[in-house]
Parts: C-alpha cells; sequence; structure tokens
C-alpha cells in the first residue's frame, strides 16, 4: 500500500505541475491575444475596402480570447483543487502508514523480546545453578532457580501485557486505515471520473467556441470573394 500511495503521490504531483504550466501558459497566451484583437480593430480605420474583414478578425480573436480565459478559470477553480485535495490527502495517508508500521515494528520486538526471555526460561529450568554466583551468598541451588524463575516471570508477564496491548493497537490501526481506504478508493474513482468527465467537457467547449469563431470568418471571406468575383463579372460586361 506504501508503494501505491507513493506513486499516487508521484504521479498527481506531475499532473499539478503540468496543468499549473498549462494555466501559466494560457494566461501569457490571453495577453497576447488581448493584443492582437486591437490591431485588426486599429488597422480597419485606414482600410475602408477591408474594415469589414479586419473587424470580423478582431471579433474572432476576442472570443477566442474569452474562450480561452473561461477554460483558464476553470481548470484553476474546478480541476486543480480536487487534485490538490488528493495530494494532500496521499500525504496524510503516508503519516498514518508510517504510525502504523511503527507500531507493528515495537509489537515485532515486544514479541521477540517475549520469545527471548521464555526460551532463558526454559534454559533455567534444567541449568545446574550449583555453579553460579547466587551460590556463594549462601544461597541453595533450588533457592537460586526459585528466584531466577521468578524474575523471568515476572518480566515475561510484563512483555507479555505489553505484546497484547500494542497487538490490539496494531490491530486497530490496520481496521482504521482498511476503512479508510476503502471509502478513500471508493470516492477517488467517482471524483477521478467527474474531475476528467468535467475537463474533457470543457474542453470541447472551448474548441466549438473557438471553431465557431473561425467558420465565421471564413463564411465572411467566402462572401466577400464572392461578391469580388460578381462584380469583376459585371465589370467585364
Amino acid at each position: 500500500m506504501g508503494e501505491y500511495i507513493q506513486t499516487f503521490g508521484d504521479k498527481l504531483g506531475t499532473i499539478n505541475r503540468v496543468s499549473e504550466r498549462l494555466i501559466k501558459e494560457s494566461h501569457d497566451y490571453i495577453t497576447e491575444l488581448g493584443e492582437y484583437s486591437p490591431v485588426f480593430s486599429l488597422w480597419s480605420n485606414s482600410e475602408v475596402e477591408l474594415a469589414e474583414t479586419m473587424n470580423c478578425m478582431a471579433d474572432c480573436i476576442e472570443t477566442c480570447q474569452k474562450a480561452v480565459q473561461e477554460l483558464s478559470d476553470e481548470q484553476e477553480q474546478l480541476f486543480l483543487p480536487t487534485v490538490r485535495e488528493y495530494l494532500l490527502y496521499a500525504d496524510s495517508i503516508k503519516s498514518v502508514l508510517k504510525k502504523r508500521d511503527s507500531i507493528q515494528v515495537e509489537y515485532e520486538l515486544a514479541q521477540e523480546d517475549s520469545f527471548k526471555k521464555k526460551n532463558e526460561r526454559e534454559q533455567v529450568k534444567i541449568s545446574d545453578p550449583s555453579y553460579s554466583l547466587g551460590s556463594l551468598t549462601g544461597k541453595t541451588p533450588d533457592e537460586i532457580k526459585e528466584q531466577k524463575m521468578a524474575k523471568l516471570e515476572k518480566m515475561i508477564d510484563e512483555v507479555d501485557k505489553q505484546c497484547t496491548i500494542l497487538q490490539d493497537k496494531t490491530d486497530c490501526a490496520n481496521a482504521d486505515l482498511k476503512a479508510d481506504l476503502d471509502r478513500w478508493h471508493k470516492n477517488k474513482r467517482k471524483d477521478f471520473k467527474d474531475l476528467y468527465m468535467g475537463l474533457a467537457d470543457r474542453q470541447i467547449n472551448y474548441y466549438e467556441k473557438t471553431l465557431s469563431a473561425w467558420e465565421n470568418v471564413i463564411q465572411h471571406l467566402q462572401k466577400e470573394n464572392a461578391d469580388s468575383c460578381a462584380k469583376n463579372e459585371e465589370n467585364k460586361e
């Protein structure tokens, strides 16, 4: 899961950076279109015969500028917030996974400690305490063994209690994480489906507007050309 979340976060980070760069480029494009459109309007003042065509071009470029501006605003308001929200959520999951792993490691260390102490207890049962340091104090071998066994039993009991607590923590952490991830995956599928459907719809809407604007220019030019040809024919007659 940790690898999946890391990959997911990396891909979202790339999408976020690319989207920000595209929005910046869109702003530059909007600025250039804003400077370009007035050129045709001013040009029409000095070209009487081309005035209508120049104004048509100016209107087309202005329409394209508004369409780009609308698309850019929608990207900032509708697309990027969702991507950034999931980036933050991915970071939160990483933190939760690290905490869960820390509890798991602590639990495994406690289990290992319990196993070592129980193994030590078995060794004491079969050992000969006659040659231990305790025998120098005047204690009998049985007293020495009982003392060691009592000490180990107490330590084992404490470690086992700690293992039980840590196991409960681990189980709770795993259950909570699983419930959160199941809910997150369900919401993620819906959110990203809506996100990219909305992105596609906005792109289609943008291209329809700009295509319509340029088609108007083409129709105007075709009409101008037809009128010019008709006028030339009349002059020949």
